[in-house]
């Protein structure tokens, strides 16, 4: 039988596992095999971590620099490589009901406007490949200026939802001009009793403003066009916004 490694200061390497450094480095240090390692961890009483707990703290010791440069190289490896449709919609669904992707005040607050009226609602609502930011089933809603999407919507994505068989309402809101307000669940509540009723008023689009404005609405149209016919401009002469066409 082969004589047992010896490790110098063994304690203080234990210490330093349990304070959070990784069987890897530290067996690096001593320079035996990460197994021989464990088994002194094991000998002494000490539990090993688990590769989810390792990884947590791995990344609770890290810079934020270093954390950046871990995510890039992340992105570097998976730029490029296409993610089949099964791949994209199992994610699309295993994000929906996250209330921490992607969800901005804006949809939470909404959100509880409509359960208090004792509607359903689900936020990152999934349709296929795509994360709706509500959904009432049959329709989908969308905030702009929720922080996350751009804009115009992309027309690929509308339309496949549209094809889904549900009714798309955009909300467009901006903080300082035209912030959401409890109007806009009025429309939602129309365009949901609107589509609920027969199946056939499915693939609808309709756009509102934050302040419950409408700005346009659309029935089974195959022409996709989500860039609104009017802007806005502030009036020299008294200060406020007003509509004028693009």
């Amino acid at each position: 039988m082969p004589d047992k490694i010896i490790i110098p200061n063994l304690n203080d390497f234990l210490q330093r596992y349990i304070e959070g450094e990784s069987e890897n480095s530290l067996s690096k240090e001593l320079g035996i095999n990460r197994w021989t390692f464990r088994q002194r961890l094991i000998e002494a009483g000490i539990k090993p971590r688990s590769q989810s707990k390792a990884e947590a703290i791995k990344w609770e010791r890290m810079t934020a620099a270093q954390r950046s440069a871990q995510v890039a190289a992340a992105h570097d490896a998976c730029r490029g490589r296409k993610v089949s449709f099964a791949e994209a919609r199992k994610r699309a669904k295993s994000r929906e009901g996250n209330l921490s992707y992607n969800v901005s005040t804006s949809e939470v607050k909404l959100g509880e406007w409509l359960r208090l009226m004792q509607y359903y609602v689900v936020h990152n609502f999934a349709v296929g490949p795509y994360n709706c930011d509500l959904g009432l089933p049959p329709i989908t809603v969308e905030i702009w200026g929720g922080s996350w999407h751009p804009k115009p919507i992309d027309v690929k994505r509308t339309k496949y939802i549209l094809d889904e068989g549900f009714a798309v309402l955009i909300i467009d809101i901006d903080q300082q001009r035209f912030p959401l307000s409890y109007i806009t669940t009025k429309y939602i509540i129309s365009l949901l009793d609107f589509t609920s009723g027969n199946p056939s008023n499915a693939r609808q689009y309709w756009m509102v403003r934050g302040d419950g404005e409408l700005i346009f609405k659309r029935v089974n149209s195959d022409n996709i066009s989500l860039i609104p016919p009017f802007t806005s401009r502030k009036n020299p002469t008294n200060g406020q916004y007003e509509r004028i066409p693009r």
